[in-house]
């Protein structure tokens, strides 16, 4: 980023934290309390004035990520040696962030070199789990069985998941997916059935393929979406748990709610929403109460439904009501005319 940028933000972000301050000060000591901090005043303005021109990109960057760069300035100045001007604290706070940059980088290089052995290893162990189950198969088949056509179109067809799974080029997500499954031959082979006329044809084998990881990988983040909300309203169900039986009563509204919620997401229901929403709510923090605060601005359509079923009901029973005393009145007329029938 250009230098003049960062010395522009930097500016922004010592006007609002000395504003900030003052603010503070004058809501908590008042304007003849703000005159007992006037040397606290004086450093933040020879901060606020520091020509930052003479520093380098990295200097100007490092304090733009601060979260309040007056405040850190000014905490590093007043603990260290009064012989050390303002220049020297602030180039001191700026050393320290390089040698902590220098170690966040070794961290997230460390972190890489991790994550690339990991994924390696997975996906060592996907093939081995491919051989040998196609290896399994051929073994447990009875010989008998081994000239029959269905044995060896399924041989086939196994044969060429094995192949594809094999070379297949997995993103993170795919093969943590896959790797989860215990007979992945099986699985992708009755996913086949379920869904195609079976056939051995490459073509063919390389589409249920990317179809096949497809769903499973979808299926995954259905399963962590309503893995996340079940553990989420299991930890607000305990907390009930700990209450005096009148305050979970008043919390009964809440709960049948939350319930509704987590009941919405399960991996069946979810399935039809895309792998971008479900990643949006895997990455929320607390996804339950985040969609029953969205739920709660605006409850008027539940009670709408509520009160539709209400009278719904009501004028069920009126209309029963209606039939029942038609049924009486007919009954009255019929007997009044048998009785006239037998006087004549």
């Amino acid at each position: 980023m250009d230098k003049e940028i960062l010395l522009e933000q930097l500016d922004e972000k010592l006007d609002k934290a000395l504003a900030d301050c003052i603010d503070e000060y004058c809501y908590s000591l008042g304007n003849a309390g703000i005159l007992e901090h006037v040397e606290v005043l004086a450093k933040f303005k020879k901060i606020m004035n520091f020509n930052y021109d003479d520093l380098d990109t990295e200097q100007i960057r490092y304090l733009v990520s601060l979260s309040n760069p007056l405040m850190s300035i000014y905490s590093l100045w007043v603990n260290v040696d009064e012989d050390i001007d303002l220049a020297g604290v602030i180039e001191h706070i700026t050393v320290d962030c390089r040698e902590v940059d220098e170690e966040y980088g070794r961290s997230v290089e460390e972190a890489k070199q991790k994550a690339a052995e990991d994924f390696t290893d997975r996906y060592n162990s996907v093939v081995n789990k491919l051989y040998t189950e196609l290896m399994e198969f051929e073994k447990n088949t009875p010989p008998n069985e081994r000239d029959e056509d269905d044995f060896w179109t399924e041989f086939a067809m196994k044969k060429g998941f094995r192949d594809v799974l094999g070379c297949y080029i997995y993103d993170d997500d795919s093969l943590n997916a896959i790797s989860k499954i215990d007979n992945i031959l099986q699985v992708v082979y009755d996913f086949a059935y379920q869904n195609d006329s079976p056939s051995a044809d490459p073509i063919y084998i390389h589409d249920v393929t990317d179809k096949f990881i497809e769903t499973t990988r979808h299926s995954m983040f259905c399963e962590m979406v309503y893995d996340r909300m079940s553990a989420e309203y299991e930890k607000y169900i305990a907390e009930l748990m700990s209450l005096p039986p009148e305050k979970i009563i008043a919390q009964a509204s809440k709960l049948m709610i939350l319930e509704d919620i987590k009941y919405s997401l399960e991996p069946h229901a979810c399935f039809n929403m895309s792998e971008e929403q479900l990643k949006a709510i895997l990455a929320l923090d607390n996804p339950l109460w985040c969609f029953y605060n969205e739920w709660n601005k605006d409850s008027s359509a539940y009670l709408d439904d509520l009160k539709e079923a209400i009278l719904n009901r009501v004028d069920f029973e009126i209309a029963e009501n209606k039939k029942e005393n038609n049924n009486v009145e007919k009954e009255y007329f019929n007997e009044e005319e048998q009785e006239a029938g037998h006087s004549l």
